[in-house]
Protein backbone atom coordinates (compact mmCIF):
# COMPACT_ATOMS: atom_id res chain seq x y z
CA UNK A 1 0.00 0.00 0.00
CA UNK A 2 2.93 2.52 1.19
CA UNK A 3 4.72 1.81 -2.36
CA UNK A 4 1.30 2.75 -4.26
CA UNK A 5 1.25 5.89 -2.65
CA UNK A 6 4.36 6.42 -3.36
CA UNK A 7 4.56 5.71 -6.74
CA UNK A 8 1.42 7.50 -7.11
CA UNK A 9 2.55 10.53 -5.89
CA UNK A 10 6.39 10.55 -7.96
CA UNK A 11 4.02 10.17 -10.91
CA UNK A 12 2.20 13.55 -9.85
CA UNK A 13 4.78 15.49 -9.03
CA UNK A 14 6.78 14.28 -12.32
CA UNK A 15 3.65 15.07 -14.46
CA UNK A 16 3.07 18.58 -12.72
CA UNK A 17 6.50 20.35 -14.19
CA UNK A 18 4.93 19.08 -17.96
CA UNK A 19 1.42 20.25 -17.93
CA UNK A 20 1.27 23.62 -20.06
CA UNK A 21 0.31 26.59 -18.58
CA UNK A 22 -2.03 29.00 -20.07
CA UNK A 23 -1.13 31.39 -22.69
CA UNK A 24 -2.59 34.51 -24.01
CA UNK A 25 -1.41 37.57 -26.51
CA UNK A 26 -3.53 41.11 -26.74
CA UNK A 27 -4.78 42.90 -28.31
CA UNK A 28 -6.44 40.09 -30.77
CA UNK A 29 -6.75 41.27 -33.62
CA UNK A 30 -5.78 44.60 -35.45
CA UNK A 31 -7.03 46.21 -39.35
CA UNK A 32 -4.57 49.14 -40.92
CA UNK A 33 -5.14 50.10 -44.64
CA UNK A 34 -2.24 50.82 -46.64
CA UNK A 35 -0.47 53.79 -46.61
CA UNK A 36 3.11 53.89 -48.64
CA UNK A 37 5.83 54.72 -45.87
CA UNK A 38 3.37 54.70 -42.86
CA UNK A 39 4.63 53.36 -39.34
CA UNK A 40 2.07 51.94 -36.68
CA UNK A 41 3.89 50.61 -32.79
CA UNK A 42 1.32 48.28 -31.10
CA UNK A 43 2.06 47.47 -28.06
CA UNK A 44 1.18 43.84 -26.98
CA UNK A 45 0.60 41.81 -23.52
CA UNK A 46 1.71 37.75 -23.19
CA UNK A 47 -0.91 36.90 -21.08
CA UNK A 48 0.28 33.62 -18.88
CA UNK A 49 -0.68 31.77 -15.38
CA UNK A 50 2.67 31.14 -14.75
CA UNK A 51 5.24 33.97 -13.74
CA UNK A 52 8.32 31.94 -14.78
CA UNK A 53 6.73 31.01 -18.28
CA UNK A 54 8.80 32.11 -20.90
CA UNK A 55 7.65 32.49 -24.14
CA UNK A 56 9.25 33.37 -27.68
CA UNK A 57 8.14 36.50 -29.73
CA UNK A 58 8.10 36.92 -33.37
CA UNK A 59 5.83 37.54 -36.95
CA UNK A 60 4.90 35.56 -39.51
CA UNK A 61 2.69 34.97 -42.86
CA UNK A 62 3.23 36.11 -46.27
CA UNK A 63 3.84 39.69 -44.93
CA UNK A 64 5.55 38.90 -41.71
CA UNK A 65 9.18 40.79 -42.54
CA UNK A 66 6.72 44.05 -42.52
CA UNK A 67 6.72 43.56 -38.27
CA UNK A 68 9.49 43.71 -36.33
CA UNK A 69 9.31 43.33 -32.72
CA UNK A 70 11.06 44.56 -29.60
CA UNK A 71 12.53 41.53 -28.14
CA UNK A 72 12.74 38.03 -28.73
CA UNK A 73 10.80 36.37 -25.66
CA UNK A 74 9.09 37.78 -22.51
CA UNK A 75 8.60 36.14 -19.30
CA UNK A 76 5.11 35.30 -17.47
CA UNK A 77 3.14 38.45 -18.14
CA UNK A 78 5.11 40.74 -20.15
CA UNK A 79 4.52 43.14 -22.69
CA UNK A 80 6.22 43.94 -25.99
CA UNK A 81 6.41 46.01 -29.00
CA UNK A 82 5.17 45.17 -32.86
CA UNK A 83 6.01 47.77 -34.93
CA UNK A 84 4.35 47.60 -38.68
CA UNK A 85 6.17 49.16 -41.50
CA UNK A 86 4.51 49.80 -44.86
CA UNK A 87 7.02 49.70 -47.89
CA UNK A 88 5.90 52.51 -50.58
CA UNK A 89 4.59 50.15 -52.60
CA UNK A 90 2.49 46.70 -52.43
CA UNK A 91 1.78 44.17 -54.78
CA UNK A 92 -1.64 42.11 -54.83
CA UNK A 93 -4.54 44.13 -53.50
CA UNK A 94 -7.06 43.10 -51.45
CA UNK A 95 -7.25 42.03 -47.51
CA UNK A 96 -3.49 40.25 -45.84
CA UNK A 97 -2.66 38.47 -42.72
CA UNK A 98 0.37 39.04 -40.68
CA UNK A 99 0.58 36.98 -37.30
CA UNK A 100 2.57 38.13 -34.17
CA UNK A 101 2.99 34.70 -32.48
CA UNK A 102 3.84 34.18 -28.80
CA UNK A 103 5.09 30.64 -28.48
CA UNK A 104 5.83 28.62 -25.13
CA UNK A 105 9.69 27.27 -24.59
CA UNK A 106 10.32 23.96 -25.01
CA UNK A 107 13.05 22.19 -21.90
CA UNK A 108 16.56 22.47 -23.95
CA UNK A 109 17.29 19.12 -24.53
CA UNK A 110 14.22 17.27 -23.70
CA UNK A 111 11.57 16.27 -25.84
CA UNK A 112 8.19 17.59 -24.57
CA UNK A 113 5.57 15.20 -24.04
CA UNK A 114 2.97 17.33 -25.79
CA UNK A 115 3.01 20.04 -28.17
CA UNK A 116 3.98 23.79 -26.51
CA UNK A 117 1.20 26.22 -26.22
CA UNK A 118 1.64 28.78 -29.47
CA UNK A 119 -0.93 31.88 -29.81
CA UNK A 120 -1.26 34.10 -32.55
CA UNK A 121 -2.89 38.39 -32.92
CA UNK A 122 -3.76 38.99 -35.92
CA UNK A 123 -2.88 42.22 -37.80
CA UNK A 124 -5.10 42.69 -41.12
CA UNK A 125 -3.48 44.80 -43.57
CA UNK A 126 -5.72 46.35 -46.77
CA UNK A 127 -4.39 47.20 -49.81
CA UNK A 128 -6.59 49.43 -52.03
CA UNK A 129 -6.90 47.93 -55.39
CA UNK A 130 -6.35 51.16 -58.34
CA UNK A 131 -9.09 52.68 -59.49
CA UNK A 132 -12.87 51.46 -59.20
CA UNK A 133 -13.41 48.08 -57.52
CA UNK A 134 -16.73 47.01 -55.48
CA UNK A 135 -16.81 44.15 -53.55
CA UNK A 136 -20.01 42.37 -53.11
CA UNK A 137 -21.72 39.96 -50.60
CA UNK A 138 -25.80 38.94 -49.79
CA UNK A 139 -27.43 37.81 -46.98
CA UNK A 140 -30.98 35.53 -48.17
CA UNK A 141 -32.78 33.97 -45.24
CA UNK A 142 -34.86 30.87 -45.39
CA UNK A 143 -38.83 30.81 -45.79
CA UNK A 144 -42.17 29.44 -46.72
CA UNK A 145 -43.92 29.79 -49.94
CA UNK A 146 -46.15 32.07 -50.43
CA UNK A 147 -44.23 34.47 -48.32
CA UNK A 148 -42.11 37.53 -47.80
CA UNK A 149 -38.55 36.56 -47.98
CA UNK A 150 -35.57 39.15 -46.76
CA UNK A 151 -32.53 40.03 -48.47
CA UNK A 152 -28.99 42.42 -47.79
CA UNK A 153 -26.78 43.16 -50.48
CA UNK A 154 -23.68 44.51 -49.08
CA UNK A 155 -21.77 46.60 -51.07
CA UNK A 156 -18.23 47.75 -50.34
CA UNK A 157 -15.86 50.31 -52.44
CA UNK A 158 -12.36 48.62 -51.73
CA UNK A 159 -10.61 51.20 -55.13
CA UNK A 160 -9.15 54.08 -54.72
CA UNK A 161 -11.48 56.07 -56.60
CA UNK A 162 -15.59 56.84 -56.07
CA UNK A 163 -17.41 54.28 -58.03
CA UNK A 164 -20.83 54.19 -59.11
CA UNK A 165 -22.76 50.82 -58.62
CA UNK A 166 -25.39 48.88 -60.52
CA UNK A 167 -27.15 46.31 -57.93
CA UNK A 168 -29.42 43.75 -58.60
CA UNK A 169 -30.43 40.30 -57.51
CA UNK A 170 -31.28 37.40 -59.16
CA UNK A 171 -32.68 33.87 -57.89
CA UNK A 172 -33.07 30.19 -59.79
CA UNK A 173 -34.35 27.19 -59.06
CA UNK A 174 -32.88 23.93 -58.81
CA UNK A 175 -33.48 23.54 -62.15
CA UNK A 176 -31.38 26.41 -63.33
CA UNK A 177 -34.64 28.45 -64.00
CA UNK A 178 -34.96 32.44 -63.53
CA UNK A 179 -37.96 32.68 -60.92
CA UNK A 180 -37.50 36.54 -59.76
CA UNK A 181 -35.16 39.35 -60.32
CA UNK A 182 -35.08 42.70 -58.32
CA UNK A 183 -33.09 45.57 -59.43
CA UNK A 184 -31.96 48.72 -57.56
CA UNK A 185 -31.28 51.99 -58.85
CA UNK A 186 -27.70 53.23 -59.27
CA UNK A 187 -25.73 54.80 -56.82
CA UNK A 188 -22.29 56.52 -55.65
CA UNK A 189 -20.51 54.77 -53.39
CA UNK A 190 -17.15 56.78 -51.82
CA UNK A 191 -14.03 55.08 -51.94
CA UNK A 192 -13.33 52.63 -48.77
CA UNK A 193 -17.47 53.67 -47.83
CA UNK A 194 -19.48 50.37 -47.57
CA UNK A 195 -23.18 50.35 -48.18
CA UNK A 196 -26.33 47.93 -47.25
CA UNK A 197 -29.35 47.25 -49.80
CA UNK A 198 -31.98 45.79 -48.14
CA UNK A 199 -34.94 44.37 -49.94
CA UNK A 200 -37.73 41.67 -49.94
CA UNK A 201 -38.57 39.24 -52.11
CA UNK A 202 -41.99 37.34 -52.94
CA UNK A 203 -41.86 33.26 -52.79
CA UNK A 204 -45.93 33.76 -54.55
CA UNK A 205 -45.79 30.67 -56.74
CA UNK A 206 -43.25 29.17 -56.19
CA UNK A 207 -42.26 24.95 -55.22
CA UNK A 208 -40.40 24.39 -52.48
CA UNK A 209 -36.81 23.43 -52.48
CA UNK A 210 -33.29 24.83 -52.88
CA UNK A 211 -32.43 27.94 -54.58
CA UNK A 212 -29.81 30.33 -55.78
CA UNK A 213 -29.50 33.73 -55.26
CA UNK A 214 -27.12 35.51 -57.23
CA UNK A 215 -26.47 39.08 -56.23
CA UNK A 216 -24.38 41.53 -58.68
CA UNK A 217 -22.50 44.44 -58.79
CA UNK A 218 -22.16 46.63 -62.09
CA UNK A 219 -19.72 49.42 -62.11
CA UNK A 220 -16.76 50.25 -64.57
CA UNK A 221 -18.11 48.49 -67.03
CA UNK A 222 -17.44 45.10 -65.16
CA UNK A 223 -19.76 43.06 -62.72
CA UNK A 224 -18.37 41.22 -59.58
CA UNK A 225 -20.82 38.49 -58.09
CA UNK A 226 -21.75 36.27 -55.27
CA UNK A 227 -23.86 33.27 -55.18
CA UNK A 228 -26.06 32.47 -51.83
CA UNK A 229 -28.12 28.91 -51.47
CA UNK A 230 -31.69 29.31 -49.69
CA UNK A 231 -34.48 27.27 -49.02
CA UNK A 232 -37.94 27.62 -49.29
CA UNK A 233 -40.09 25.47 -47.49
CA UNK A 234 -43.68 24.06 -47.30
CA UNK A 235 -45.81 22.37 -44.09
CA UNK A 236 -44.28 19.09 -44.91
CA UNK A 237 -42.87 16.59 -42.81
CA UNK A 238 -40.79 13.69 -44.83
CA UNK A 239 -40.47 10.20 -44.08
CA UNK A 240 -37.09 9.26 -45.09
CA UNK A 241 -36.56 5.99 -44.22
CA UNK A 242 -38.51 3.12 -41.41
CA UNK A 243 -37.69 0.35 -39.82
CA UNK A 244 -38.36 -2.87 -42.12
CA UNK A 245 -37.46 -5.96 -40.55
CA UNK A 246 -37.35 -6.88 -37.07
CA UNK A 247 -36.08 -10.28 -35.37
CA UNK A 248 -39.24 -12.11 -33.48
CA UNK A 249 -37.80 -12.65 -29.84
CA UNK A 250 -38.69 -12.08 -26.15
CA UNK A 251 -39.93 -8.48 -25.07
CA UNK A 252 -40.38 -5.43 -26.74
CA UNK A 253 -38.62 -3.73 -30.32
CA UNK A 254 -38.18 -0.39 -31.41
CA UNK A 255 -40.17 0.57 -34.73
CA UNK A 256 -38.11 3.74 -36.21
CA UNK A 257 -39.32 6.70 -37.96
CA UNK A 258 -37.05 8.83 -39.65
CA UNK A 259 -38.58 11.99 -40.57
CA UNK A 260 -37.54 15.66 -42.04
CA UNK A 261 -39.19 18.78 -41.36
CA UNK A 262 -39.34 21.02 -44.98
CA UNK A 263 -41.26 23.61 -42.93
CA UNK A 264 -39.21 26.88 -42.43
CA UNK A 265 -40.58 27.15 -38.25
CA UNK A 266 -41.08 25.40 -35.37
CA UNK A 267 -43.25 22.31 -35.04
CA UNK A 268 -44.61 20.87 -32.37
CA UNK A 269 -46.34 17.47 -31.56
CA UNK A 270 -44.87 15.79 -34.22
CA UNK A 271 -45.63 11.98 -33.94
CA UNK A 272 -45.91 9.16 -35.77
CA UNK A 273 -49.24 5.94 -35.87
CA UNK A 274 -47.89 2.21 -36.98
CA UNK A 275 -50.26 -0.13 -38.05
CA UNK A 276 -49.47 -3.21 -38.94
CA UNK A 277 -51.59 -5.86 -40.72
CA UNK A 278 -51.82 -9.04 -42.63
CA UNK A 279 -54.64 -11.85 -43.40
CA UNK A 280 -54.01 -13.04 -39.74
CA UNK A 281 -55.04 -9.60 -37.79
CA UNK A 282 -53.38 -6.04 -37.33
CA UNK A 283 -50.86 -4.23 -34.34
CA UNK A 284 -51.44 -0.17 -33.56
CA UNK A 285 -48.94 1.79 -32.16
CA UNK A 286 -48.16 5.13 -31.29
CA UNK A 287 -45.04 7.37 -30.97
CA UNK A 288 -44.31 10.32 -28.44
CA UNK A 289 -44.52 13.39 -29.89
CA UNK A 290 -41.45 15.72 -30.77
CA UNK A 291 -40.96 18.91 -31.77
CA UNK A 292 -38.99 20.39 -34.75
CA UNK A 293 -37.02 23.03 -35.93
CA UNK A 294 -36.66 24.36 -39.20
CA UNK A 295 -35.18 21.89 -41.60
CA UNK A 296 -34.32 19.53 -38.79
CA UNK A 297 -34.10 15.60 -38.99
CA UNK A 298 -35.40 14.02 -35.96
CA UNK A 299 -36.40 9.92 -35.36
CA UNK A 300 -39.79 8.95 -34.28
CA UNK A 301 -39.47 5.50 -31.94
CA UNK A 302 -42.67 3.22 -31.83
CA UNK A 303 -42.21 -0.03 -29.50
CA UNK A 304 -43.43 -3.47 -30.61
CA UNK A 305 -44.24 -6.54 -29.14
CA UNK A 306 -42.91 -9.04 -31.34
CA UNK A 307 -43.77 -11.99 -29.42
CA UNK A 308 -46.62 -12.71 -30.98
CA UNK A 309 -45.87 -11.48 -34.66
CA UNK A 310 -44.33 -13.90 -37.24
CA UNK A 311 -44.35 -12.93 -41.76
CA UNK A 312 -44.67 -10.17 -43.97
CA UNK A 313 -47.02 -7.02 -42.64
CA UNK A 314 -48.27 -4.29 -44.51
CA UNK A 315 -47.22 -1.29 -42.34
CA UNK A 316 -49.11 2.17 -42.41
CA UNK A 317 -47.63 5.28 -41.17
CA UNK A 318 -49.16 8.60 -40.44
CA UNK A 319 -47.16 11.10 -39.23
CA UNK A 320 -49.17 13.79 -37.85
CA UNK A 321 -48.02 17.76 -37.29
CA UNK A 322 -49.56 20.97 -37.37
CA UNK A 323 -53.37 19.53 -38.03
CA UNK A 324 -52.13 18.04 -41.44
CA UNK A 325 -50.27 14.67 -42.10
CA UNK A 326 -47.87 12.58 -43.92
CA UNK A 327 -48.69 8.97 -44.75
CA UNK A 328 -46.69 6.16 -46.39
CA UNK A 329 -46.83 2.71 -46.96
CA UNK A 330 -43.78 0.09 -46.28
CA UNK A 331 -43.52 -3.89 -45.82
CA UNK A 332 -42.30 -5.06 -42.35
CA UNK A 333 -40.85 -8.57 -41.83
CA UNK A 334 -40.64 -10.05 -39.08
CA UNK A 335 -38.95 -13.85 -38.15
CA UNK A 336 -36.37 -15.45 -36.58
CA UNK A 337 -32.86 -14.47 -36.56
CA UNK A 338 -31.87 -16.75 -39.37
CA UNK A 339 -34.83 -15.91 -41.54
CA UNK A 340 -33.89 -12.06 -40.84
CA UNK A 341 -30.66 -12.67 -42.67
CA UNK A 342 -31.62 -15.46 -45.48
CA UNK A 343 -34.46 -12.32 -46.26
CA UNK A 344 -31.18 -10.12 -46.56
CA UNK A 345 -28.94 -12.42 -48.14
CA UNK A 346 -32.16 -13.08 -50.71
CA UNK A 347 -32.12 -9.37 -51.59
CA UNK A 348 -28.54 -8.84 -51.93
CA UNK A 349 -28.61 -11.90 -54.44
CA UNK A 350 -31.44 -9.98 -55.70
CA UNK A 351 -29.65 -6.46 -56.51
CA UNK A 352 -26.51 -8.45 -57.93
CA UNK A 353 -28.43 -10.01 -60.66
CA UNK A 354 -30.12 -6.96 -61.72
CA UNK A 355 -26.90 -4.88 -61.48
CA UNK A 356 -25.42 -7.69 -63.71
CA UNK A 357 -28.21 -7.70 -66.25
CA UNK A 358 -28.28 -4.10 -66.28
CA UNK A 359 -24.50 -3.99 -66.96
CA UNK A 360 -24.60 -6.77 -69.89
CA UNK A 361 -27.74 -4.51 -71.38
CA UNK A 362 -25.47 -1.58 -71.49
CA UNK A 363 -23.02 -3.48 -73.25
CA UNK A 364 -24.81 -4.82 -75.60
CA UNK A 365 -26.08 -1.31 -76.86
CA UNK A 366 -22.24 0.37 -76.76
CA UNK A 367 -21.33 -2.73 -78.98
CA UNK A 368 -24.49 -2.22 -81.89
CA UNK A 369 -23.37 1.39 -81.46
Amino acid sequence: MGRCLFFGLFVLVLFAGLASAALGISPAKLTYDFVPGMEHEIEYTVISDRPDQVAFVYSEGALGELVGVSREKVVGEEQFVATLRFPQTMGKPGRHRIYVVASEQKAEGIEPLGSAVTVRAVIEVFVPYPGQYVDVALDVSNGNVDETIPLVLKLESLGTENVTVSPRVEVFDRDGTQVATRGFDSFLLPSRERKDVHAEMSTMGWKPGEFLAVGKASFAGQTNDVNKTFLVGSLFVNVTNHTERLVRQEGIQKFLVNVESRWNGALDEVFAEVNLSNEEGSVFVKTPSVSLRPWEFAELVAFVDTDELDGVYQSEIVVRYAGVSTRVFGLLEVGSAEQVWMWVLVLVVVALFLWKRSVSEHGKQDEKR
